[in-house]
């Protein structure tokens, strides 16, 4: 009995202590997302696809778009990303980024990323216009 109860309080107590390290965890997958604007960035980019698809979907009614956006909520879009850092990074990998990004190199990456981005998509639509331009002409003639 007593090999019970020992088993019993060893396993809640290693329980426990993993829920304690996840927590530092998704409290450090958090400060990451935060630090580094992922979080923000990707919902932008939601809202920028809905927008799209407002346009590509003209029968939707206008009123669904928008209550759409004001429903969604960018701290829930944070708390589905968590679990799938959990899932692919360590704890250590987590740590360092934030370190990194916490440093002066990092600093000057996470200044600059908006911009670099916004015309990494500009360069992005211009490459796919220029390559489908002769596509288009192509398949005209036919």
């Amino acid at each position: 009995m007593r090999a019970i109860l020992f088993t019993f309080l060893l396993a809640c107590t290693l329980t426990a202590q993993a829920k304690d390290a996840d927590s530092a965890l998704t409290q450090d997958i958090r400060k990451f997302l935060k630090l580094t604007h992922v979080a923000e960035l990707s919902f932008a980019d939601i809202q920028n696809n809905i927008e799209l698809q407002s346009r590509a979907n003209p029968d939707v009614p206008a009123a669904f778009w928008k209550e759409l956006s004001a429903k969604l909520n960018p701290q829930d879009f944070i708390e589905r990303m968590v679990p799938i850092y959990e899932k692919h990074f360590s704890h250590e990998e987590i740590k360092a980024w934030i370190a990194f990004f916490e440093s002066p190199h990092g600093r000057s990456f996470l200044k600059s990323q908006i911009t670099v981005l916004k015309e990494c998509a500009a360069a992005g639509q211009a490459y796919v216009e220029e390559v489908a331009a002769p596509l288009l002409k192509k398949h005209e003639k036919k």
